[in-house]
């Protein structure tokens, strides 16, 4: 594995930490700082660290070049959060406001990928003001999961005896 590739995952995993955290807190003061912050260190990484590093420049790399697209792709979105501000109330997983096949599958799939539910989790409790322990949240988390699969299950079952 390149060095310039690892060192760019890493990064990124540890940007979507603080963006979550800003999100968690309301922060949009620091979202804007760590936004102007993220715009001029991914045109300085591109045009001018990652050619020195790799010798090849960013007209020639495919890679970065997508990258770039969805990295501004996300500027774009993140501005439009700066701009209008966080929502008054943070109302969980989106794959979870609908009960389809899709979101339901989508959920599944969350579900599998190794610590993500728990770190996002664990992230929440740290960031969100409570006064439920770890464990609680974690159950309460647990809970809410079980019970939105089980909407989706009900759900299916009427789909099914309607179409009968």
């Amino acid at each position: 594995v390149p060095v310039a590739f690892l060192v760019m995952l890493l990064i990124q995993f540890l940007l979507i930490i603080i963006d979550r955290a800003l999100y968690l807190r309301r922060n949009v003061r620091g979202k804007f700082f760590f936004h102007f912050f993220q715009v001029i260190c991914v045109h300085v990484w591109l045009f001018f660290v990652l050619p020195a590093i790799t010798h090849i420049t960013f007209r020639d790399n495919v890679a970065a070049q997508f990258w770039y697209l969805f990295k501004c792709i996300s500027f774009g979105y993140s501005s439009t959060q700066v701009r209008l501000g966080y929502p008054k109330r943070i109302a969980g997983n989106f794959l979870m406001k609908k009960f389809n096949y899709v979101n339901q599958i989508l959920y599944r799939i969350y579900l599998l990928i190794p610590f993500l539910l728990e770190l996002r989790t664990i992230m929440d409790w740290i960031f969100t003001d409570t006064a439920l322990g770890l464990s609680s949240w974690l159950q309460l988390q647990d809970i809410y999961s079980d019970v939105y699969l089980l909407k989706c299950a009900r759900w299916a079952e009427q789909v099914k005896t309607s179409l009968n």
